[in-house]
C-alpha cells in the first residue's frame, strides 16, 4: 500500500517498540492512539502497523493482535489460501474512516470496524479498536497463539492476556496465552492524537525530553530513503516497480537511483525495471533532504539499498497417471482415479514457497490445490475435460498448456430380437449383436459369458444352444481400456417338441386297405405339417393325415412348431404297397353246391387255379396252416374246410383268399328218390325229389338238377353225383286220365212231384249238387218238387281225378209262395221281402 506511516526511521521505531523476544522479523511499525474514547471506542482514528522486516514473504495469515481485552485476526487472503507480507512492506489494521489516515488518502489493509474478524472476550462482546491513553499494551500473536512482539505505553510492565479467538473463515479459534510480569527498560511518552514518529530536530535523548513534538510529518525531517518494491523477489524475466514516494523529502530533496547492470535509470520516485537475467541485484536509493539538525546522527543525505533476488525460469512440465491413447490423452475409467503431476526442472530448493492453483478451463471450474499431483476422482468427470495448473514458485509464476484427459463411459447393449432377452430353440443357431456406436467411439473387446462359458473377444457372440434351460448373461464392453457396466440380458433355449405318429407302422398296405390315417400323438402343438416322400401334403396341416393312394414304398413323417417357434420332427413312418394275386379258384373237377368237394374215396386232390408265375401259396385246414403245403395242389386226406391264399410277392404281403372247399370223404352212395305225387291227374307236374349225400343229381336225358319235374306217366332214373363217384336210383310215377261225365241236358220242370233226372260217367264214383250242395249219391238223381229254376252238377272221379258237368233246370210252377223270412246274402234268392 501507499503508507504514509511508513516513513518512520527504522532505527528509531526499534527502539519505540519493546520487543518480547528481541528483533522481531514480523513487528509493530507503529500506532495511533486518540483521546476520544479512551477504551470506550471503538474510535475510528486509532489505528495499527505492522512491518516485514525480513528478507523473505512472511505469512500472516490468522495472526491476532490483542491488548488483552479484544483480539483481532488476520484473516488469509481467502479461504485456503496463505496471505504473504513482502519483504519491507507494512500491513495497516485500523478504520477507513479515520481522520489521521484519510487525511493522507490511505486505506488500511484491514478494516477493524467491518471485518467481522474481532472476537469477544469472556462471552461478552470487546470495543475493538479502542486503546486507553495510559497503561495500555499491545501484543502481537502468531497463527499457532505464541506472542512474537508488543508494546506498552503509560506503565512499567506488560499484562497478563489469557482470551480466545474466534473461529474465522480459514482460521480456527486460537488460545492466547501470555504471562505479565516482563519488565520493560523504558516506557514510550505518547501524547494522544499524534503518531510515534519523529523529527529531525529532535536530540538524541528523546525519550523523556520534555521538548519532544512528535506527530510532524513531511517536513524538516530527516530523509529517510524509502524504498517500496512490488517485489523483491521476482522471475527471470521479470520486473520489478521501485516506488520511494514514501521517502521523506523537504521541497528542495532529490533522489538518485543506482542498479548495476541497469543503464538508461531516471530518477523519478517510480521505477519499473525488467530483468532479464537470473541472480541477485542490489538496488540503491540516496534521498537528500534539507534537514537542518546539527546532530550527527540526523544527517541530510541517506541511502538505501534493495536486493532483487531474480530466479531462474523453471520448465513445467504436467503428466497422468493412467496411460493414453495415440493422440496423447490421458484415459481414466469409471470409478478410477488419475493423478495430474506437476514438475519443475530444475526442481525448487525445499525452503522455496511453491503454490498450486489447478483449473479445468473447459467448465470453467478452480479446483482448490496447493500440491503438485492432484487426483481427479471419476465421479466428477462426465465427458473429456481440459486440465491446467498455475504455478507460484517463488517469484515465478508459470502456466501449462492443456492436458487431455479422456472418460471412457462405454455402453454395453444388444440388438434384441424380443427384449430384454433371446429366444432359440435347441441347436438353432442363435447370433447375439452388440449395438456398436459411431466414430470417433470404438470398443476395443466385447466379452460375453452365460455364467459358464465365457467368450472374450467377439464383436458377435454364436451363442450355445446345444443345451436347453435359461441363461442369464452378460456382455461388458470395452472401451480405451475401461469395461462398461455389465449388461445382464436373458437367453432362453427351448427344448424341440418331441411327436410321434400313431399307429407307428410300418405298414404293408394292400389294394384293398386304403383309406390309411395316421395321427399325432398331441394334436395341441398350433402347427402339424406332414410330408410325404420329402414333400409337404399341403391339405394335411392338421393332426391327422388321410390319404387313399399311396406309391410302392411312401415315407411319411410329421413336422410340428410349438408356441415358442421351435420344430420336431417325428420317426418316419414307412408304407409299402403291395400287388395281389389276380386269381384265386378251383380248377376241375368240378364241385358242388357251395364249394363242397365229395366223394366216395379215401383221399382226393384238390388243385388251385392256374396262378402267375411269380404267385406263392399256402393251404390251410379248418382255418389253420398246413406247414409244408404251399404247392399248387393238396391231397385231401381229412375231412375238413380246405382253402388257400395266394400272393404274387416272397413276403407273403396283400394275398388273395380261395373260396373254402369242404372236403367230405367216404360218403354214403344211398339215394332215396321220392316223387311228390304216386299218382297224377293228367296235367298236373310230379317233383321227383332224389335224396342222398351226393353234390349234384343228374337224370336221363342229360338233365342235371336236384328234383325233376315230370308230366308223363313212367319210370324215372336219378344219378347222384360225387367227386369222382355216382349211384342210381329209379321212381315210377302214373298220370291217370279224367272221368267222362255228361249231366244231360237242360229241361223245364212243371213242378210235377219225383223228377228224375239221368247222368252218364266212367267214374269210380259219383255224385249231384243243387245250387252247391250236395243232393245224391250216384248218376241218377230224384227230385221231388221242384220249386225253382236250378243248376243241377253231376260229379265224378277217377283215381282221384275228378270231372264236372252242369245241366240247367227250368221251373214254371203257378202257386204262391210267401217266404216268411229273408236271406239278404245277395244270392239273389229271398234277398228282399
Amino acid at each position: 500500500m501507499s503508507n504514509v506511516i511508513c516513513r518512520l526511521v527504522t532505527s528509531t521505531l526499534l527502539s519505540l517498540l519493546i520487543s518480547i523476544t528481541g528483533v522481531a522479523q514480523l513487528a509493530i511499525n507503529e500506532i495511533m492512539v486518540s483521546s476520544g474514547n479512551d477504551g470506550i471506542g471503538p474510535d475510528s482514528n486509532e489505528w495499527v502497523e505492522l512491518i516485514n522486516n525480513s528478507t523473505s514473504p512472511i505469512d500472516i495469515s490468522c495472526m491476532t493482535i490483542s491488548d488483552g481485552d479484544f483480539s483481532i485476526t488476520i484473516p488469509p487472503s481467502s479461504p485456503g489460501t496463505p496471505y504473504f507480507l513482502a519483504p519491507g512492506a507494512t500491513f495497516l489494521i485500523g478504520s477507513a474512516a479515520a481522520d489521521s489516515l484519510s487525511t493522507y488518502g490511505i486505506v488500511p489493509d484491514l478494516d477493524w470496524e467491518t471485518c467481522n474478524c474481532d472476537g469477544p472476550v469472556g462471552g461478552i462482546d470487546q470495543n475493538i479498536g479502542s486503546f486507553t491513553n495510559g497503561g495500555e499494551q499491545l501484543l502481537l500473536f502468531d497463527a499457532n497463539g505464541q506472542p512474537t512482539d508488543g508494546v506498552v505505553w503509560g506503565g512499567s510492565n506488560f499484562a497478563s492476556v489469557n482470551l480466545t479467538t474466534i473461529a474465522i473463515p480459514g482460521c480456527p479459534a486460537t488460545s492466547l496465552n501470555f504471562a505479565a510480569g516482563v519488565a520493560v527498560a523504558e516506557t514510550i511518552s505518547i501524547v494522544t492524537g499524534q503518531t510515534n514518529a519523529l523529527d529531525c530536530h529532535i536530540p538524541p535523548n528523546y525519550y523523556n525530553d520534555p521538548n519532544f513534538t512528535p506527530g510532524t510529518l513531511n517536513s524538516d525531517q530527516t530523509p529517510v530513503p524509502s524504498i517500496v518494491t512490488s517485489s523483491s523477489n521476482i522471475c527471470e524475466g521479470g520486473s520489478v516497480t521501485f516506488n520511494a514516494t514514501s521517502s521523506i523529502l523537504s521541497p528542495t530533496g532529490t533522489i538518485t537511483w543506482s542498479i548495476p547492470g541497469i543503464s538508461g535509470i531516471n530518477n523519478n520516485l517510480v521505477q519499473t525495471i525488467s530483468f532479464p537475467n537470473s541472480g541477485s541485484v542490489t538496488a540503491t536509493l540516496t534521498v537528500t533532504n534539507s534537514c537542518t539538525s546539527t546532530a550527527s546522527s540526523f544527517p541530510s543525505t541517506v541511502s538505501s539499498t534493495v536486493t532483487i533476488n531474480i530466479q531462474e525460469l523453471p520448465t513445467l512440465t504436467l503428466t497422468g497417471s493412467t496411460s493414453t491413447t495415440a493422440n496423447g490423452e490421458y484415459i481414466v475409467c469409471i470409478d478410477d482415479n488419475i493423478d495430474l503431476s506437476a514438475t519443475l526442472t530444475p526442481a525448487p530448493p525445499t525452503t522455496m514457497q511453491v503454490s498450486y492453483e489447478w483449473t479445468n478451463p473447459s467448465t470453467s471450474a478452480t479446483i482448490l490445490s496447493t500440491a503438485a499431483a492432484y487426483t481427479i476422482t471419476n465421479a466428477s468427470l462426465t465427458d473429456a475435460s481440459t486440465y491446467e495448473v498455475d504455478i507460484i514458485a517463488g517469484a515465478c509464476t508459470l502456466s501449462t498448456a492443456a492436458i487431455d484427459v479422456i472418460v471412457p463411459n462405454p455402453e454395453a447393449q444388444v440388438i434384441y430380437d424380443a427384449p430384454p432377452g433371446f429366444s432359440a430353440c435347441i441347436n438353432e443357431p442363435l447370433t447375439i449383436s452388440p449395438i456398436i456406436p459411431s466414430l470417433p467411439t470404438v470398443y476395443d473387446l466385447f466379452s460375453w459369458t452365460n455364467g459358464t462359458v465365457t467368450v472374450p473377444n467377439a464383436t458377435q457372440w454364436n451363442f450355445p444352444t446345444n443345451a436347453a434351460g435359461t441363461f442369464n448373461c452378460q456382455l461388458v464392453v470395452t472401451e480405451n481400456g475401461c469395461d462398461s457396466d455389465p449388461l445382464d440380458f436373458v437367453v432362453n433355449v427351448f427344448d424341440n417338441p418331441v411327436v410321434e405318429i400313431t399307429p407307428p407302422g410300418p405298414f404293408n398296405i394292400c389294394p384293398n386297405d386304403f383309406p390309411i390315417e395316421l395321427n399325432s400323438t398331441d394334436p395341441s402343438y398350433p402347427v402339424h405339417v406332414w410330408f410325404l416322400n420329402d414333400t409337404t401334403t399341403a391339405p394335411y396341416s392338421i393332426s391327422s393325415f388321410i390319404n387313399a393312394t399311396h406309391n410302392l414304398a411312401d415315407s411319411i413323417y410329421l413336422k410340428v412348431i410349438d408356441d415358442n417357434g421351435c420344430i420336431g420332427y417325428s420317426e418316419a413312418v414307412y408304407i409299402t404297397s403291395h400287388t395281389q394275386a389276380t386269381l384265386a379258384n378251383w380248377t376241375p373237377p368240378p364241385y358242388g353246391i357251395n364249394n363242397t368237394l365229395k366223394t366216395c374215396l379215401l383221399e382226393f386232390p384238390i388243385a388251385a387255379s392256374v396262378l402267375p408265375g411269380n404267385a406263392y401259396l399256402q393251404w390251410y385246414l379248418d382255418g389253420n396252416i398246413l406247414p409244408g403245403e404251399t404247392g399248387p395242389s393238396i391231397n385231401a386226406q381229412i375231412d375238413g374246410d380246405y382253402y388257400y391264399s395266394a400272393y404274387t410277392n416272397t413276403d407273403g404281403f396283400c394275398p388273395i383268399y380261395s373260396d373254402t372247399i369242404a372236403v367230405d370223404l367216404e360218403v354214403d352212395m344211398t339215394i332215396e328218390t321220392t316223387a311228390s305225387k304216386d299218382t297224377a291227374c293228367e296235367g298236373e307236374i310230379v317233383q321227383l325229389i332224389p335224396e342222398g349225400e351226393f353234390v349234384s343229381y343228374s337224370w336221363q336225358g342229360g338233365i342235371v338238377a336236384d328234383t325233376l319235374s315230370v308230366t308223363n306217366s313212367g319210370t324215372y332214373i336219378v344219378t347222384g353225383h360225387l367227386v369222382s363217384c355216382s349211384a342210381n336210383d329209379t321212381v315210377t310215377v302214373f298220370f291217370s286220365p279224367y272221368p267222362q261225365v255228361n249231366a244231360g241236358e237242360d229241361f223245364f220242370s212243371d213242378c210235377e212231384d219225383f223228377t228224375l233226372l239221368f247222368g252218364r260217367t266212367d267214374g269210380d264214383e259219383s255224385y249231384w249238387e243243387i245250387d252247391g250242395i250236395e243232393a245224391g249219391l250216384g248218376d241218377t238223381i230224384t227230385i221231388e218238387t221242384p220249386r225253382r229254376t236250378s243248376d243241377l252238377v253231376l260229379i265224378s272221379s277217377l283215381n282221384g281225378c275228378e270231372s264236372r258237368d252242369t245241366v240247367n233246370m227250368k221251373v214254371d210252377c203257378i202257386y204262391i209262395f210267401a217266404p216268411t223270412a229273408i236271406t239278404p246274402d245277395g244270392d239273389g234268392l229271398n234277398d228282399v221281402f
